[in-house]
């Protein structure tokens, strides 16, 4: 898996499921931050770890599909 830091406009869905990734509602905010995780690498670092470790847990293949096939048999009672 590649070391990739995102930094998101504003998203509300997310924010739901990953509030960890950084958010910003302008231009400027986005430079702002762009310029604080560059200098920060150990904390831009421990944020990629972290999701990395929710992704490999909570966002496998076989969870998603399993997920699908719940809301599926939900839907069928």
């Amino acid at each position: 898996m590649a070391n990739i830091f995102v930094i998101s406009d504003n998203c509300s869905a997310l924010t739901a499921l990953f509030p960890e990734i950084p958010q910003s509602a302008s231009p400027k905010r986005t430079k702002e931050l762009l310029t604080y995780y560059l200098r920060c690498e150990r904390e831009r670092t421990e944020i990629i770890e972290e999701l990395r470790k929710k992704i490999m847990e909570d966002y496998t293949y076989q969870k998603q599909q399993a997920r699908i096939s719940d809301m599926a048999q939900s839907l069928r009672r």
